[in-house]
């Protein structure tokens, strides 16, 4: 029988786990109101593309703090995504 241990990682893949879930948090919230435009999609383009291209910690986590700001922006600012994200929410916790 095995163990229900974590997975064991070095602190640049903890870094890395978090950038990671900051993205997809922003991308949700620019998904959930059923369109994605020109301006969402550079947007994101371009965040990604600074995040590959300045990789040091102090860099990701500086990333990580605008990808999660601007999810929260949309959600604060976009009635459609606020509803949307709750939709989300509560249909992946249904029995």
């Amino acid at each position: 029988a095995g163990s229900l241990d974590a997975l064991p990682l070095d602190p640049r893949q903890n870094e890395e786990m978090l950038l990671t879930a900051a993205q997809s948090f922003f991308a949700l919230t620019m998904l959930v109101d059923g369109k994605f435009t020109i301006w969402e999609a550079l947007a994101q383009a371009i965040l990604f593309c600074a995040s590959m291209f300045l990789p040091d910690t102090a860099m990701r986590l500086l990333f990580c703090g605008i990808y999660i700001a601007s999810g929260l922006g949309i959600l604060a600012f976009n009635s459609k995504a606020r509803r949307g994200m709750i939709s989300a929410i509560a249909y992946a916790f249904r029995k």
